[in-house]
């Protein structure tokens, strides 16, 4: 309750303050696939080197798809390397399913979540409780101030040289 209490927040403020981290990456990802009508969850588990991390599973008619959402990075789940080492929950809009396999390797899940001998379903059987949502209907996204990146650019480089000279008439560099 404590993880899902902190990491919960609507994707509209992630995207007004410019920052998050895993999990609000994840969620937003995952509710990108869902508004386009792929079959979407958000994966909790531990990765490389991010440590306990999320990552957002996409079911695709040619097989299973991991992405890490911090990164953009992709590969289907058969690959035989994954920077996701272990897999403890899922969840989407729908449930939450805890891994009861013998192993969290994800090259090796079976993703199935109707099997009940591999996922325990934390709202029960295949009934939708009807979850109630934080999320706004529709985002809005603004576009970037293109000159407004350009001054924050040159005034940053600007302070940087500024230190660096500093720096520089401080100490002799031989």
């Amino acid at each position: 309750k404590q993880w899902y209490q902190r990491r919960v927040r609507a994707s509209e403020l992630f995207l007004k303050l410019l920052a998050g981290d895993e999990e609000e990456h994840a969620i937003l990802l995952c509710n990108y696939f869902l508004y386009m009508g792929i079959d979407s969850y958000i994966i909790k588990g531990i990765g490389i080197p991010e440590g306990e991390t999320c990552y957002v599973l996409t079911k695709q008619p040619e097989g299973n798809v991991l992405w890490n959402p911090s990164t953009g990075d992709y590969h289907p789940q058969s690959r035989p390397y994954h920077s996701l080492v272990s897999v403890h929950f899922c969840f989407n809009n729908e449930n939450i399913w805890a891994n009861t396999q013998p192993y969290e390797d994800p090259g090796r899940l079976d993703f199935n979540f109707s099997n009940t001998n591999h996922w325990k379903p934390f709202f029960g059987g295949k009934e939708n409780p009807r979850l109630s949502t934080v999320q706004v209907s529709r985002l809005e996204y603004i576009e970037t101030n293109q000159a407004a990146i350009q001054t924050l650019e040159s005034n940053l480089e600007k302070m940087l040289m500024d230190k660096i000279m500093e720096w520089r008439e401080r100490h002799v560099a031989r």
